[in-house]
């Protein structure tokens, strides 16, 4: 099914409303995003270097990560996430 297939970025102070919708709540996978959309986990509007290095901060240090940090939309944060991001950077050049 799609819902299962499809990651769903909506807007962060509108997660919780996207989870509890009838039909938007359908999908398994339904991540935040700030500023630029998918990948700008620092929200200055677009995916850079900074985004990963901020990833990987997190990731290294153990902090309570933001859940728009989950750019893969698998429920959690991990390398994979940073993956994604270098390959959002590298689609752009």
């Amino acid at each position: 099914m799609i819902y299962n297939n499809v990651t769903l970025y909506v807007p962060h102070e509108s997660l919780e409303e996207y989870r509890a919708h009838e039909e938007w709540g359908k999908f398994s996978h339904i991540v935040p995003f700030i500023g630029g959309g998918p990948g700008d986990v620092d929200g200055d509007g677009s995916v850079g270097i900074n985004d990963v290095t901020n990833v990987i901060d997190m990731i290294v240090n153990n902090e309570n990560v933001p859940a728009y940090y989950d750019v893969d939309g698998d429920g959690k944060v991990g390398i994979n996430d940073v993956t994604v991001i270098i390959d959002m950077l590298l689609a752009h050049n």
